[in-house]
């Protein structure tokens, strides 16, 4: 009766190999999670929009051709006898980018973590702020599997325009 088992077994490993549902490896993409901002009231007034958090603002969207900004990382070692580690390129912890995707609907994508608060700066053309508020963000997976995560939203940020 164990070799029926053993017989039964190698198959199963057989057929598990032989397809995907077997595999818990995750493949190496990198999900973008987004949010949308919608200005209620004098949109006609803001020029850009901005979300900001203790790592800095959001950056306008790359276009083709323009590079990711990125920053060089070094490491300092404490032992003076030791030499210095080489310097690391990376992108900026937290980068957020955003597009006006209409009118009254700012759209920002964070490629690189997702926060937890943000502040939402409706800003004129003279770089003046118009319309600020403060907001905690809860985000939802909207894909992936169990074992393997996927992109993540959270619902819009409706940002009334002061004056409107």
């Amino acid at each position: 009766m164990r070799k029926g088992w053993g017989i039964l077994g190698i198959i199963a490993l057989a057929l598990c190999s032989a397809t995907t549902g077997c595999s818990t490896a995750c493949p190496a993409i990198g999900y973008i999670s987004t949010v949308e901002v919608h200005l209620e009231g004098n949109a006609g007034a803001v020029n850009e929009v901005q979300l900001c958090n203790e790592q800095g603002c959001s950056q306008p969207e790359p276009t083709a051709g323009q590079p990711v900004p990125r920053r060089t990382i070094t490491t300092e070692s404490l032992d003076p006898r030791a030499s210095p580690a080489p310097a690391v390129d990376s992108p900026p912890p937290n980068l957020m980018y955003g597009r006006r995707a209409e009118t009254a609907r700012w759209v920002f994508t964070f490629p690189f973590g997702a926060p937890q608060h943000v502040t939402v700066r409706a800003l004129t053309t003279d770089g003046g702020v118009f319309a600020q508020q403060d907001n905690a963000l809860i985000w939802t997976r909207v894909g992936g599997t169990p074992p393997c995560p996927g992109p993540i939203t959270t619902p819009p940020i409706k940002l009334l325009m002061d004056g409107s």
